[in-house]
């Protein structure tokens, strides 16, 4: 059977259970998380590379090895990527001495990665994280060496992964690449309460960034100032004012409660206390939070709707300004017949496409893994 390396830098802390000072995690650090999990459940060999955050080099977690590259701080201006940065990734990526390496997200660890495997013959799997993965020019590459590497990454791929079909048309029309949709997997609830045992209205949950629209959450909060709203999300060191004006903003309003950043496991309780998620972001890939919402029965009232999927299948509602974003909510918070029959297609949707064995499939065909018919909820 292959043994699959999962490379992610900031993995550590979710997959760990820890939190890190100034280090903040989003969905692809979670889906790591979770694929690793589900794999190595499933009976596989499976570890990680990630950075290095005074953990042991080789310890181990859920019978997953990690091992660590670089610290956040290590290495000079101007020559970080190159010593002591890429000599650490390349002797992290020897260590895990794996047959297949998989990383997610547009960057230069994608050709760098792709470079190691090429060299020492192992294949390279890749998954697109958000939409803008497959534009000619991804969102987050900033440097001029970046996107070159990014573009040999792909171009040496095995196996490219994406989230919906909206990122398999953009990935071949623009780089003439073929890839195969692969799912994203879901930390499932034990149990699903009802609308009345659940004390949180409304959760909007993602770092403040300004592609997720922060600033959007004082008008929207502005027209329900009657419900339960509660916000959590870390800083975006570029953009720190975002966090400011949640943060000044929750500290006026009574009914507003601003967490900040707050660890994976803490995330989770919020979703099993939530009646409807909200979603402002300007664009995504496929947000785990949805994801998380749906399993728990909740209807999403979201600016983004990946593949139309939240109205094709009345998952929530798609929206486009803050007035109609609360006047949504309003509505299903003061209906709760029309809350509970979308709560339960919701649940529905997750049960018909979104079981674990489902979403693992293209992965371990991916990985060169045999197919697995069982279903663990709990990986």
């Amino acid at each position: 059977m292959s043994k699959i390396c999962l490379v992610n830098y900031f993995m550590w802390p979710v997959l760990s259970g820890n939190t890190v000072a100034g280090v903040s995690t989003g969905g692809e650090e979670v889906q790591h998380s979770l694929l690793a999990k589900a794999l190595s459940e499933s009976g596989a060999d499976v570890s990680v590379v990630t950075g290095d955050f005074g953990q042991i080099d080789g310890s181990t977690h859920h019978d997953i090895k990690l091992f660590k590259t670089f610290k956040m701080s290590s290495g000079l201006p101007g020559v970080r990527m190159l010593y002591p940065r890429l000599t650490h990734l390349m002797r992290a990526l020897k260590r895990a001495d794996a047959d297949v390496y998989y990383v997610s997200c547009a960057g230069p660890i994608v050709g760098y990665v792709a470079a190691f495997c090429k060299l020492f013959g192992k294949r390279f799997v890749f998954r697109a994280a958000i939409d803008a993965d497959c534009e000619l020019r991804p969102l987050y590459l900033h440097h001029r060496h970046e996107l070159p590497l990014y573009r040999f990454g792909l171009r040496n791929t095995q196996t490219r992964l994406v989230q919906s079909e909206k990122q398999r048309a953009s990935l071949t029309q623009n780089y003439g690449l073929d890839s195969q949709i692969a799912g994203m997997l879901v930390d499932w609830p034990e149990t699903v309460p009802p609308i009345d045992e659940r004390p949180i209205d409304v959760l909007w949950l993602a770092n403040l960034k300004p592609a997720k629209r922060p600033d959007w959450i004082p008008p929207v909060c502005d027209l329900l100032p009657d419900f339960a709203i509660q916000i959590a999300g870390g800083k975006d060191h570029h953009r720190p004012d975002l966090y400011d004006l949640v943060s000044d903003y929750a500290a006026d309003h009574p009914n507003v409660e601003f967490h900040g950043a707050v660890p994976y496991t803490q995330s989770i309780r919020l979703f099993d206390q939530t009646k409807v998620f909200i979603n402002t972001s300007e664009f995504e890939g496929f947000p785990n939070t949805y994801l998380q919402s749906w399993a728990r029965g909740i209807p999403v009232v979201a600016t983004y709707d990946p593949d139309g999927l939240i109205q094709k299948r009345g998952l929530g509602v798609a929206v486009s300004t803050p007035a109609e974003l609360a006047h949504v909510v309003r509505r299903l918070l003061s209906s709760p017949s029309e809350w509970l029959e979308c709560s339960q297609r919701c649940i529905q949707f997750m049960e018909e496409r979104y079981r674990n064995d489902i979403v693992l499939q293209p992965y371990r065909q991916a990985f060169g893994l045999p197919r697995s018919d069982s279903w663990n909820r709990s990986a």
